[in-house]
Order: structure tokens, then C-alpha cells, then sequence
């Protein structure tokens, strides 16, 4: 059609529609440029959108495989500086996985100094429950480095966080440090809050056989020889 008719089917389309419904026509009419301009810009947008959700999907699955070529590796010095390198521009999931796994080469290869910061770097990430197992990973590295104190500081701090299965390997991993410390006091109480907690669903006979033993150890120790720090006093 020339662009002559164009007039006398706007104007046909006019008369055709209510005086309710012309005010709308007048506007689409006058704002016919503007509006498809618009549309044009959201359809743009979408396939922009759509085009950044492939590329960010597809280099998350890059990155995914990168690190589990990393994680597969012997544990050696070599692995454990290409997962920090690897967790350094991380982000979320990826880089508490690649801290997880550094420190648990350090662990293997004997670096608890490495281990201890980087379980820490990893417990400062996470929720439970692997908040529970990277400060556990983060004592147990501390105690190797003759550092108990801390270590036992740390444990206590999370008795009142650990879940009934979880606490008999916390109060366990408890019961060692507070013994190499002299801590009897500490030893006995985590035997008691596993005996006394009847959501541990498990044979006690060796906790309370272990109470048992930290009585008289407590009784042949000299007076004062220990701290009268409570159980969950630390922070």
C-alpha cells in the first residue's frame, strides 16, 4: 500500500473504534517509533540475558572440571598451591570446596599450619554442617602444632552447636585434648553430656568405663593442678 493510503487507514481505523478506545489509538499512533524501539530493547535484553545464563553455565562446568582434575591429584605441595590458586578467584560453592580440599592435603602431607589456616578460611564460608567439620579440621591441626589450648577453645565453642550424631566424635576429639591438658574436669563433662543425652542413640558402656578412669585420675592429681574453667565457657 502507498504511503499516500496510510492516512485514510488511520483514519478508517479511527472512526471504526469507541470514543473510549481512540485516546489509546491516538497514543499508539503517536508513539508507534518509541514503542518499538522498546520492544526491540527488550528483546535485546532477553537474548543478552540468555547468552550471559550459557556462558555462565557453561564456564561454571569449566571450572567445576578444572577442579576436580586438581582434587584428583596425589596430595603434594604442588596440588595443594593449585587449589589455594584455584580458590583465590573463586567464589561460593567452588572456592569452599577448593579451601576444603587444600587443607585436607596439608593435613595428609603434615603442613598443620597450612591446614589450620586454611580450615579456618574455609569454616568462615560455610554454614553447618560443614561449618561443624572445618573447625573440627581446624583443632585437630591446631592440637599437631602442640597448640591444645586453642584447639580445646575451639571444640568447647561447639558442643552447643553439634548435632546428637556429631557428638560423639566432638566430645571424643574433646576428651583427647582436655586429657593431654590436664583438664579432667573437661574430660568427665564430656563424658557426661554424651551419657546423659538420650538422643546419642549408641552403646555408652565405653564412656562411662572412660568417666570411670578420669575420677581417678582427677583424684590422684595434685589440688589445683588444673584450670576451673567450665565446659562451653569458651567462645
Amino acid at each position: 500500500m502507498s504511503q499516500q493510503n496510510n492516512p485514510n487507514l488511520i483514519n478508517s481505523i479511527q472512526s471504526e473504534v469507541s470514543k473510549e478506545a481512540s485516546p489509546l489509538l491516538d497514543f499508539l499512533v503517536k508513539n508507534s517509533k518509541k514503542i518499538a524501539l522498546a520492544v526491540l530493547l527488550i528483546a535485546v535484553v532477553a537474548i543478552a540475558y540468555g547468552s550471559y545464563t550459557l556462558y555462565a553455565e557453561s564456564a561454571l562446568e569449566e571450572a567445576r572440571d578444572e577442579l576436580g582434575r586438581i582434587v584428583v591429584r596425589p596430595d603434594s605441595a604442588e596440588k595443594i598451591q593449585s587449589l589455594l590458586d584455584f580458590a583465590e578467584p573463586a567464589t561460593g560453592e567452588l572456592k569452599t570446596a577448593a579451601l576444603m580440599a587444600a587443607a585436607s592435603a596439608a593435613t595428609t602431607v603434615g603442613n598443620y599450619e597450612l591446614a589450620a589456616k586454611t580450615w579456618n578460611q574455609a569454616a568462615e564460608l560455610v554454614g553447618e554442617p560443614m561449618y561443624f567439620s572445618a573447625r573440627m579440621g581446624e583443632a585437630s591441626a591446631l592440637g599437631r602444632l602442640g597448640r591444645e589450648p586453642e584447639a580445646l577453645e575451639i571444640l568447647l565453642a561447639l558442643q552447643g552447636k553439634a548435632a546428637p550424631e556429631q557428638l560423639p566424635v566432638l566430645s571424643g576429639m574433646i576428651l583427647e585434648v582436655a586429657e593431654q591438658l590436664g583438664r579432667w574436669d573437661v574430660a568427665m563433662q564430656s563424658c557426661e553430656l554424651i551419657i546423659g543425652n538420650d538422643a546419642v542413640t549408641m552403646d555408652k558402656a565405653f564412656w562411662r568405663q572412660r568417666l570411670e578412669y578420669l575420677r581417678l585420675k582427677q583424684a590422684e592429681s595434685p589440688a589445683g593442678e588444673q584450670a576451673a574453667e567450665p565446659v562451653g565457657a569458651a567462645n
